[in-house]
């Protein structure tokens, strides 16, 4: 089994940070979750990964937030819990060709589960940062963590996964991500 994320086979798949899901989170864990997105959304960009950002039911539950500023207006919309039964999403994860793919957003134990379970079974490789994926109560994030390590994705924490893109420590991008989760 392959546990390296390697660049040019790897992708970022926000799942549905909007405004009105991200409000219902937990205080105490959404800023620190959602910092952590911020961080994997921008080194990604900065090494050209394609990401993909979804939005479930935009019209109720709202936009992309703030936040994830460049990906404010990228949302794919969709109704369906798992983003890869939505044929733009699908189209857009196949087009990438990338056969890694990072999930982060909410909630764990529905939209991110079913999402990686579908992956997973398609043939893709699922990583999932345990730290920028959220539910509303923890014992769903922590049975959602379960389900999603039952599936076969790979449970990470944002660091090891920042750290395994980069490679190695030396360089202005490694400084700014360093700085970025101090």
């Amino acid at each position: 089994m392959n546990m390296e994320i390697c660049r040019n086979h790897t992708g970022l798949l926000v799942v549905d940070l909007q405004e009105r899901l991200v409000n219902a989170m937990p205080e105490d864990t959404r800023g620190p979750a959602i910092k952590n997105c911020e961080t994997l959304v921008y080194l990604s960009e900065q090494l050209g990964l394609p990401i993909g950002v979804t939005e479930q039911y935009p019209q109720g539950l709202g936009p992309t937030i703030d936040d994830l500023g460049t990906l404010r207006g990228r949302g794919l919309p969709k109704t369906e819990f798992s983003a890869w039964r939505n044929p733009e999403i699908r189209q857009m994860i196949e087009s990438a060709n990338r056969q890694q793919w990072i999930l982060t957003g909410l909630e764990t134990h529905i939209c991110v589960f079913q999402t990686a379970r579908d992956l997973i079974g398609h043939g893709y490789t699922v990583w999932i940062p345990a730290d920028a994926v959220l539910s509303r109560r923890r014992d769903n994030w922590e049975i959602g963590l379960s389900l999603l390590k039952e599936c076969g994705a790979h449970i990470a924490s944002t660091e090891s996964l920042l750290f395994d893109l980069l490679k190695d420590g030396k360089g202005a991008l490694f400084r700014e991500i360093s700085r970025r989760i101090r």
